[in-house]
């Protein structure tokens, strides 16, 4: 593809978007691209016709090709790496197989993700494992978030910290790499939920150096539906399995010493379908054919700034951005009360677009995203819409 389409409206027959649907809501679930649509497909179709052959022969060399890329893309060995259906499946193979000592402790931050949140509560629940959590607030401050950090793990010394890249709802980014050098001064070991990660900001595991990170190829890189990749490194490479528990671990146990590769015992967990990971490749190369990540990252920023602004003018309220590149934005939404999933339902459906809301501190806010297929005229349209949300919900 030339570089010379403009970003925006004219982008946007090149991703699986109906031409009326208005997606401001690309951190949710994302939106694949054209290219590595059809390469999902067409290696569906392919193994539909040689099963056995693709399974045993074909997919697993494709993959490690796209794994290679991957590795360039975050600045990793692809030793490191493994494919996970989900960040779900990620984090709950990381803490519910992790060998647990009782009365280990796990700090978290309270805008931790729900499922995440869950896998903690599950190893707390199952382990005897005591869990601790610092709050924050949206505006919080980096230097004051450090110290707490910091004099709780001198105090406390956990076994385990959970924290975010970015968070979901609210936005907020953390100081991540100082996370992780703080988790290093006091042997702590870091796990980060960088769901919103790879294709959204630069990703770089060598100057990060995390010990667990975990990001999803499908909102932010364009990739198909549940594709998640797994950083672990080198030093815990044998201290998690992957779930479900399949012919990984057996080969693990076969091979031991020395255990199978982080990848390979992945590679075996049941429902991992290689199809749609080897087709990040096309959204890879499709992201470098429009101008490559520098740019579209650019864009997402200046429009999703752009966006924010008009629709808080729009409604009269106020937006919080990141740095950039972040571009992600939490907007104020005037509403009394959250309105019922009935009336959401009705309402986004005959609107053709959806938003997610999300109650902070007494007031309501809705998350935007950036895309090279929006420009401003969506976020006019987004605008007008909210302002009818607003007008027409019962509980308003």
């Amino acid at each position: 593809m030339s570089e010379c389409i403009p970003f925006g409206r004219a982008l946007k027959p090149y991703f699986m978007l109906d031409e009326k649907y208005v997606s401001v809501n690309n951190a949710s679930s994302g939106v694949v691209c054209v290219p590595a649509f059809q390469r999902h497909l067409q290696l569906l179709e392919e193994s539909e016709k040689v099963q056995d052959l693709q399974t045993r022969y074909r997919l697993p060399k494709l993959a490690e090709k796209t794994m290679d890329q991957l590795a360039e893309l975050l600045d990793t060995s692809p030793n490191n790496l493994a494919f996970c259906f989900s960040a779900t499946q990620a984090i709950s193979s990381i803490l519910l197989t992790f060998p647990w000592i009782a009365n280990d402790r796990i700090l978290t931050l309270n805008l931790a993700y729900p499922t995440c949140q869950f896998a903690v509560d599950f190893v707390q629940d199952r382990y005897d494992v005591q869990m601790d959590t610092i709050d924050i607030d949206f505006a919080y401050d980096r230097s004051e978030l450090l110290s707490r950090v910091e004099s709780y793990l001198a105090k406390n010394k956990p076994r385990l910290f959970i924290f975010d890249f970015v968070t979901s709802m609210p936005v907020i980014q953390l100081p991540c790499k100082e996370l992780i050098q703080l988790c290093k001064k006091y042997n702590v070991i870091s796990v980060i939920d960088a769901a919103h990660g790879i294709g959204l900001s630069p990703l770089s595991m060598s100057s990060l150096d995390p010990d667990f990170l975990y990001t999803n190829a499908h909102k932010w890189l364009n990739a198909p539906s549940g594709t998640t990749i797994l950083y672990v490194s080198k030093k815990y490479h044998n201290s998690i399995e992957a779930l479900p528990i399949s012919y990984g671990y057996h080969i693990r146990k076969q091979k031991s010493p020395p255990p199978a590769p982080l990848n390979a015992r992945f590679l075996y967990a049941s429902s991992t379908d290689l199809p749609k990971f080897i087709a990040i490749d096309a959204a890879i190369a499709f992201r470098k054919s429009i101008g490559g990540e520098h740019k579209i990252q650019n864009y997402n920023y200046d429009i999703i700034i752009k966006g924010a602004k008009i629709i808080a003018e729009a409604l009269g309220t106020s937006y919080f951005v990141l740095a950039p590149p972040i571009a992600m934005v939490n907007v104020e939404i005037p509403l009394r009360r959250m309105p019922s999933a009935e009336f959401f339902e009705y309402f986004w459906q005959s609107k053709n677009t959806f938003l997610r809301f999300v109650e902070y501190h007494g007031k309501f806010y809705t998350r935007i995203a950036g895309a090279p297929f929006l420009e401003e005229s969506d976020f006019v349209y987004i605008a007008g819409v909210l302002k009818e949300l607003c007008q027409n919900s019962p509980e308003n």
